[in-house]
């Protein structure tokens, strides 16, 4: 199938942040098979990596109405909207994704609805939303731990969130930029300096180009 094929190496290239390439791959799959929903939802993400928030609403949409019960498909939706600050509205298609039988990933729907209620400012909704993923993953949801770690870190209660912090740098190789810019801070409560200064390293190596890099260099941390 000429759409799927495309479709999938616009994926690999969105992993790898070529999106140009990835957008080339996606309008191709569409083009080729415009009812093939996997194409339209991979459009909206590269879109909203970009920044363009409404296209990659209205392709999302159009990849729901194809596929209204696909619970890949209503998580990546929820995702979108949430990252358009439209928190509240994201939360059933995070929910109905996860309840979904057969869904690999569950746990990854419910992380996504902690990090969506962080977002919002709802932290007792996020914690809970990020304790259901561990559970149902037997502690092997590393977005889940750092949404705890973050959680307990704003606590004061260290101990958890290096426990939590730990645990996502185990289950993910290399860690994410938001994730080293946490232990950044960790660090820096803990007055950890060497640890501080490694994780800071590590994320001008790993990610130079990230946000969270900018932060860090704009931060009083250094």
């Amino acid at each position: 199938m000429r759409a799927k094929a495309h479709t999938n190496l616009g994926s690999l290239y969105f992993r790898h942040k070529r999106l140009d390439v990835a957008m080339e791959e996606a309008n191709v799959a569409i083009d080729a098979d415009s009812g093939y929903h996997q194409a339209w939802i991979l459009r909206a993400l590269i879109y909203n990596d970009l920044g363009e928030k409404q296209k990659a609403i209205a392709d999302s949409h159009h990849a729901l109405s194809l596929a209204p019960e696909d619970p890949e498909t209503n998580n990546n939706h929820g995702w979108i909207l949430c990252d358009a600050g439209q928190h509240a509205a994201a939360e059933p298609y995070f929910k109905k994704a996860a309840l979904t039988p057969l869904y690999k990933t569950p746990g990854l729907a419910y992380a996504n609805a902690g990090l969506c209620s962080q977002r919002a400012g709802d932290m007792t909704k996020a914690k809970s939303y990020f304790l259901r993923a561990l559970k149902i993953t037997n502690q092997k949801e590393p977005k889940a731990h750092l949404g705890l770690a973050e959680y307990y870190l704003l606590q004061g209660r260290y101990n958890l969130a290096k426990k939590h912090l730990q645990a996502n740098f185990r289950q993910t190789n290399p860690p994410s930029s938001k994730a080293l810019l946490t232990g950044i801070r960790l660090a820096n409560s803990l007055g950890d300096r060497q640890m501080e200064q490694k994780y800071a390293k590590q994320l001008r190596r790993q990610h130079p180009d990230s946000a969270e890099f900018k932060k860090y260099l704009e931060s009083t941390y250094q």
